[in-house]
């Protein structure tokens, strides 16, 4: 089983070309972070609803983050910081995250 958390721009970027397949045929569980989740879903960017799909199919889950480190930097968004904190408490390897700050800090 191959897990891992995924910040918003990438599943925006493949929902916009109606592509998250891809990530599905990568990994058999993708979670998103109520933040991300906020800034996909909630937020009505077009083709949000194939990342709908993803949830009521179950291949996607979303997931409230029950601790937030203080080491994860308040300088990253809300959907980072979220992905990095579930990947923690989790004990998850794999993140999907664009922005390289962020990903500095989930290797860290």
């Amino acid at each position: 089983m191959i897990k891992v958390i995924c910040n918003a721009t990438p599943l925006i970027n493949f929902a916009s070309i109606n592509r998250l397949d891809i990530l599905k045929s990568l990994f058999t569980e993708i979670v998103i972070p109520q933040a991300v989740y906020s800034e996909t879903v909630e937020s009505g960017f077009p083709n949000s609803e194939t990342i709908v799909n993803g949830i009521e199919a179950a291949w996607v889950q979303v997931k409230s983050v029950q601790e937030m480190p203080e080491s994860i930097p308040l300088e990253l968004d809300a959907g980072e910081r979220e992905v990095i904190a579930l990947a923690l408490s989790e004990q998850t390897t794999r993140v999907v995250l664009d922005e390289k700050r962020a990903r500095k800090v989930a290797q860290s």
